[in-house]
């Protein structure tokens, strides 16, 4: 199975990728997605690069999400909390700022969803967004996830205030 469209391709991390990766994970306003609380070194990334991307031994995978026509990285698409006996993963997408709503984040979810229940045999993904994230929201719910909760002040914002977060589940067909 490929995991491309006429639009995007994902693929495994690669070192080419560090530099961008390096920038994404220790830009502050990041940190409230991916629940970081400290800059993460160059090293750590190079190995993260050069590591192992076996989803069942590291319960996560992380795809870089490319564009077809020029090879260029928009943003990567992770799978995480693993869990082959309940069969269910979490899914988390970041796309560059400068490549923000163009439909690539969509694009990249489809064909995440489409490898999860057909290659891993997952009953369900599952995603936690802050209902202020209005458009991460609607690309869950285009993607036929549905809003299973809220999840009341469940992070900190950047003011130190609490934000509610929707849980979102997808299930297989």
């Amino acid at each position: 199975m490929q995991l491309k469209n006429e639009h995007i391709y994902l693929r495994v991390p690669e070192l080419s990728d560090v530099d961008s990766i390096y920038e994404w994970e220790n830009c502050t306003d990041n940190w409230i997605i991916n629940n970081q609380h400290t800059p993460l070194s160059k090293e750590a990334i190079i190995d993260f690069a050069l590591s192992n991307h076996d989803i069942y031994s590291q319960k996560q995978f992380r795809f870089m999400i490319i564009r077809e026509n020029d090879k260029r990285l928009l943003g990567c698409i992770d799978l995480f909390e693993f869990d082959i006996k309940n069969s269910k993963c979490g899914v988390g997408i970041f796309i560059d700022q400068t490549q923000r709503n163009k439909g690539y984040g969509n694009e990249a979810l489809k064909l995440l969803i489409d490898y999860s229940f057909s290659v891993l045999h997952l009953n369900q993904l599952y995603a936690h967004v802050p209902i202020t994230n209005s458009s991460s929201v609607a690309i869950f719910s285009k993607n036929n996830f549905i809003c299973n909760g809220v999840f009341k002040s469940w992070i900190r914002g950047e003011s130190a205030n609490f934000l509610d977060v929707s849980f979102l589940q997808r299930f297989k067909d």
